[in-house]
């Protein structure tokens, strides 16, 4: 989910040297350099969930890289259809790790409002203030989904951070993945201004 430290995820994933994506703004390789392009794949990436297929491999994606911190192919298709991502991942890639990203419902919204602040309109802004109450109940929605599907995995695939409210970082994610911590600051990134 968006605003949870998904884009710190992707640089740290990088700086371990595991080539990541995350949605169309950033990823090593960049996805522009390697041919992807945003327009249509939204819609592609949903042709190929509702044939059952594994859409990450159709599409190519997992020839270059090996993690994703969001879902670039679905666009801003229905919750349903994330549902449904989310539930077929474990059946194609049966081997991966997944690393939930909790984080605390109010800093969650003041992000998220924070965000909407410095990148859109004032009335979108106002617009998305007045869905509070709606995405505050998508969010849980989200968690218990995302939860469920989770726990259907072996335990040691899967790893619960909250980069956002607990600063979890490099030790909780390299224990996690069985690397050595990096000599440096675990990577916060798109942070609001606080």
């Amino acid at each position: 989910m968006a605003k949870t430290g998904t884009l710190s995820l992707c640089h740290s994933l990088i700086q371990l040297g595991i080539p990541t994506l995350h949605w169309w703004s950033y990823g090593d390789p960049l996805p522009d350099s390697v041919g992807f392009d945003k327009k249509g794949y939204g819609i592609e990436g949903l042709k190929y969930l509702k044939n059952n297929m594994t859409f990450i491999k159709e599409m190519g994606y997992d020839k270059i890289y090996d993690a994703f911190t969001e879902i670039p192919f679905l666009g801003n298709s229905p919750l349903k259809h994330r549902y449904l991502f989310l539930h077929k991942l474990p059946v194609w890639y049966s081997n991966s790790l997944f690393i939930y990203l909790d984080r605390n419902v109010d800093t969650w919204w003041d992000s998220l409002i924070g965000h909407s602040r410095r990148y859109d309109s004032m009335a979108e802004v106002k617009e998305l203030e007045l869905m509070k109450e709606e995405l505050y109940f998508r969010f849980y929605e989200s968690i218990g989904y995302d939860k469920g599907v989770l726990s259907t995995l072996p335990t040691e695939n899967v790893l619960y951070m909250n980069i956002c409210d607990d600063g979890d970082g490099w030790k909780k994610l390299c224990n996690f993945l069985e690397t050595d911590i990096p000599d440096k600051k675990f990577p916060h990134r798109n942070r609001g201004i606080e």
